[in-house]
Parts: structure tokens; C-alpha cells; sequence
């Protein structure tokens, strides 16, 4: 009696428990009817009868009963599977199966993905309706998505993709409107991110690449080329006080040789380095004055700085205002050579006597030399260079080396600036010492 109740209550258990329910199916999302006989799944596959599937594919079928044969044709496309066999020809290529095509119940059950995706259909499962999405369809077509992070296409499709002009919004206020193929960013389009700034130019492969702009959200603005969405090649930075600047990028830097006009007009060309000035830059002002200096690292060479045009009086080039000889006979010896600097720094003796350690002309001496630093010959020093401001051989300088006598008074300039007033040429001083027998 115990061990009947037993197996009673394990058949009911057992019969209790529903069978899996045959899924859904649709085409272009119209429900698809199986009217004699439902779905299967089988290890995991599912199988439909064969009319049903390929009635609503448009394909045409042909029973071989010799060979136990399906052959389905579709426009280009021919279908020949085998009953029990794993091995189906699509266009004259054998393929594989987990699941062969079989004949349940007098019915013929053939593969569903298998055959769908060989006629060019795209399938997906929506778990959530239980329900198996075929898209037959897979030509250009409008169509609004709402993708499952909760942004929104609106849009040309094809294949199941983002294809053709379209416009995906996210959430957080981001947005594309451009072209799309095979549901990567590649045309032309614009996108703006969620905190105001926006390009708008050409995309390869999901990424800014070749002509674009870039406006910020603050109204700055870059123009010109990009390379895998970096700012690349010959471009132009517009501020939004006005500023400007043409030239070479590289990854979002300045690199290369550019301009940067001021506001005002003012121009300066230079060179960059990842995005530093380096070496020689000119600046030109709307006054009329050109400016040289040398940069490092970004940072502006002390001492540099050069005027090498202008229309200031201070600068341009009148005729010359000394004349030989400049000074007078009488003059209290020594006279000693002192740059303008701020260390005042010792620059020698100006004497004939070659054989005076501290004479300009001793060749072999520390202030007559070409290779000292404190000689006005070293045309790499900073009082020989025909750049620097205290150089004697810089016709546009400023401070150049001074003249003092033997009483401690400037009595003149050792300079080629021939605007400097009380100046005398290096190169005619030696003979003007001679003169006066210093």
C-alpha cells in the first residue's frame, strides 16, 4: 500500500510538470503560422516545418524522394539539405549543422537560423516575449530604434544596421546626425557631446577624420585636418577674443612651423613642438617694428630679444651720426671697454698695444680673443653676436658696450648702430686710438 502511494505521487509529479512551450516566430515582424504542426527544439536548436518557413521566405522548393532531398532556390541563392545529414550546400558550399533537417510525424522540420540566414535574413531572439525575430527584409528602410542603453536611432537600416543618413540620440543629451555604414559613424555628420561642444566634418571608421571643425562649448574654434580623431595636419585655432592661430598639429598639439595673430593685429611665426615654442621666432607689430627671439621648452631665452626693423626713431637707420674722430685729443687715459649690463661686466682695455693682456687687440688675450666670452670678437658671445642687446656688432642694439675714461666718464659707445648717439664703429677704433696715440 505504501510503496503504491509512492509511485502515485511521482506520476503525478511528473506529469504535472508543463512541456516547453513552442517559441514564437515572426518575420518582419508579422507572426509566422505553422497550421499542422508547431516548432521543436532540439539540443538547443529550433526546427520549423519546412513549407511554413520557406513559403514565408519567397523560396521555392523541390522534394527529391529517391534522396530523401529539400532544394530550396531564392533569387541567387540555392538551399540543398539532406534529410539526417549535417552537411546542407548553399550556392555549391558545404556547410555544417548541429541539427540536421528531419522528418517528425510525416512532416519535414528543417533548420530555422540555418535557413533564414542562408536566404540573407537576420535573426535574433527577444527572450523577454519568447519570440524569434527573423528580418527578411534587409534592404533600406526607415526606422526608429530604441537601442537598450536607452539612446534612439532614427533612421535608414540595412541588414539590421545603422546604414545611410540617420541620427542617434543618447540620454545624456549627446547626438550624431550624419552618415552611417554597417552601424559604424563613416561620411560626413556632426556630433555633439552632452556638455556643448561639436564637431562637424568627415568620420572613417567612428572617428573625426580629415576635414572638421571643432567648436567648444566656451566658442573656440579649431579648422582644418584630422587624423583618427586628433586634431592633425594643417589646421587654425580661432579664439574667442580673437586670437588666431595657423598651422601644422600633431594629436591635438601645435607641431611645426605656424602663426599666431593677436587681436590687435600683431603676428608672430614660429615653430612648435609638441605644442612649445622652440627656437627662432619674429614677431611683427602693426607699429611696424620686427622683433626676433629664441624660445626653449616654451620659455623665452633672457637676453634674446632683438629689434631688427622698426619706425621708431630709437631704432630705424638715419645716417651716420659719429664721425672720426670722436674723441677728443686731451682725453683722460685709460680708456676701458664696460658692457651695459646690469653686472657692468669688464670688457677690456682699448688700447693699441697688442702685447697688453687686457687690450681689445691682443689676440691671445681674455678680452681680444674670439673664442672668450668677455670679447666683443666672439661673434657667438653675447658682446659679439649681432644679435644680442649688448653686442657692439648688433646695429640694432640698444645697450652696447660703453666707453669710459680714465676719470670714470662714458665718453661714447662701441656699437655698428648708427642711430646711437655718441657711437663709434668697432671697426674704425682701432685706427682712431692710433690717431690720438692711446
Amino acid at each position: 500500500m505504501r510503496k503504491s502511494l509512492i509511485i502515485s505521487l511521482f506520476l503525478c509529479l511528473v506529469f504535472s510538470v508543463p512541456a516547453m512551450a513552442s517559441p514564437r516566430v515572426t518575420i518582419d515582424g508579422q507572426p509566422l503560422p505553422f497550421t499542422d504542426s508547431q516548432p521543436i527544439i532540439e539540443e538547443g536548436r529550433t526546427l520549423v516545418p519546412l513549407r511554413a518557413i520557406f513559403e514565408a521566405m519567397g523560396a521555392s522548393v523541390g522534394w527529391n524522394q529517391d534522396t530523401q532531398t529539400i532544394t530550396a532556390v531564392k533569387d541567387d541563392t540555392s538551399v540543398v539539405l539532406q534529410i539526417g545529414s549535417n552537411a546542407p550546400i548553399v550556392n555549391g558550399q558545404v556547410k555544417q549543422l548541429d541539427v540536421p533537417a528531419k522528418i517528425i510525424n510525416g512532416r519535414t522540420f528543417v533548420p530555422l537560423r540555418f535557413i533564414s540566414e542562408a536566404f540573407g535574413s537576420i535573426v535574433n531572439w527577444d527572450s523577454n516575449a519568447q519570440t524569434i525575430r527573423i528580418q527578411a527584409n534587409t534592404g533600406p528602410k526607415y526606422e526608429r530604434i530604441v537601442n537598450n542603453d536607452g539612446s534612439i536611432y532614427e533612421g535608414i537600416t540595412q541588414n539590421g544596421l545603422f546604414n545611410g543618413r540617420g541620427t542617434l540620440s543618447w540620454p545624456n543629451g549627446a547626438k550624431y546626425v550624419g552618415d552611417w555604414v554597417n552601424g559604424i559613424r563613416s561620411g560626413e555628420g556632426s556630433y555633439t557631446w552632452s556638455n556643448g561642444d561639436m564637431y562637424t566634418g568627415y568620420w572613417v571608421d567612428g572617428d573625426p577624420h580629415g576635414q572638421g571643425t571643432l567648436i567648444w562649448a566656451d566658442g573656440n574654434k579649431y579648422v582644418g585636418n584630422w587624423i583618427d580623431g586628433e586634431r592633425t595636419g594643417q589646421g587654425t585655432y580661432i579664439s574667442v577674443r580673437g586670437e588666431k592661430s595657423i598651422g601644422e598639429w600633431k594629436n591635438g598639439l601645435r607641431h611645426g612651423p605656424g602663426t599666431v595673430y593677436s587681436s590687435n593685429g600683431d603676428r608672430m611665426v614660429g615653430n612648435w613642438i609638441n605644442g612649445k615654442l622652440e627656437g627662432t621666432v619674429t614677431a611683427y607689430f602693426i607699429n611696424g617694428d620686427v622683433m626676433v627671439t629664441e624660445y626653449e621648452n616654451n620659455k623665452l631665452i633672457e637676453g634674446s630679444a632683438r629689434i631688427v626693423s622698426s619706425n621708431n626713431p630709437i631704432f630705424r637707420n638715419p645716417p651716420p651720426v659719429y664721425t672720426k674722430p670722436q674723441i677728443n685729443v686731451g682725453i683722460t687715459t685709460p680708456l676701458i671697454l664696460v658692457a651695459d649690463d646690469d653686472k657692468a661686466t669688464f670688457l677690456g682695455e682699448l688700447t693699441t698695444n697688442k702685447f697688453s693682456s687686457d687690450s681689445v687687440f691682443n689676440d691671445y688675450g681674455t678680452y681680444g680673443s674670439k673664442y672668450s666670452t668677455d670679447s666683443i670678437w666672439n661673434n657667438y658671445g653675447q658682446y659679439g653676436s649681432k644679435y644680442s642687446m649688448y653686442s657692439a656688432f648688433n646695429k640694432y642694439a640698444a645697450n652696447p658696450p660703453m666707453i669710459i675714461d680714465g676719470n670714470g666718464k662714458v665718453v661714447g659707445y662701441l656699437t655698428v648702430n648708427e642711430s646711437k648717439a655718441d657711437g663709434i664703429s668697432p671697426y674704425i677704433i682701432n685706427e682712431m686710438l692710433k690717431d690720438l696715440g692711446i
